[in-house]
């Protein structure tokens, strides 16, 4: 279960990716839903199965967004498996311009409700994986913010392509000698890969 703080890696999932799959986060019904969402982006881009760890219902229709969250997050999981629950995590993409950090309240499990703490995140979250399959890349970025964004990175292996799939609508990706540039819808969802 990964804790949300500043200063977390991607530690076990580098070293046990293709070997074991981490799943579940500590998150509370209480969050707001950007927090919610930041924290789920960047589990789901750490190869994270979709998911958290409390005592509510998600079927409960206050908990409608998170619920198609974690549905699409689910999909777009499924559809890249090769790489995020068989491959291995390279790494995270290096932006040429450092996403910013946002400061999200965050309440902590397993403590008093009215206990709130903060965690900064940034509004940009990306990883690089691997197929132990055949060894082609994958690229994952996530929007985590209500704005349309243009980010450009260093490429980690050059002929990536979007892969088109409903969740992924509207990401557009052009590639040059040795940057990629994605242009992001609101809460979008980047899937790249080599093959």
């Amino acid at each position: 279960c990964g804790v949300p703080r500043d200063d977390e890696v991607p530690f076990f999932p580098v070293v046990y990716s293709g070997y074991a799959i981490y799943f579940g986060s500590e998150q509370n019904m209480c969050d707001p839903e950007d927090t919610f969402e930041s924290w789920q982006y960047r589990q789901f881009t750490w190869g994270v199965m979709p998911g958290w760890f409390d005592r509510w219902d998600i079927g409960e229709p206050r908990f409608a967004r998170q619920r198609n969250m974690i549905a699409r997050l689910a999909r777009i999981r499924r559809a890249g498996e090769d790489y995020m629950v068989y491959g291995s995590l390279d790494g995270e993409v290096r932006f040429t311009e450092r996403p910013k950090d946002r400061e999200y309240p965050m309440n902590y499990l397993w403590r008093p409700t009215t206990w709130i703490d903060k965690v900064h995140l940034p509004d940009l979250h990306g990883t690089v994986w691997t197929s132990r399959e055949d060894g082609s890349r994958a690229v994952f970025v996530a929007n985590a913010t209500p704005d349309a964004r243009r980010v450009a990175f260093r490429l980690p292996c050059r002929g990536l392509k979007p892969v088109s799939i409903p969740e992924t609508a509207g990401v557009r990706y052009s590639e040059s000698a040795d940057s990629g540039e994605l242009h992001l819808p609101p809460h979008g969802i980047a899937y790249l890969r080599s093959r």
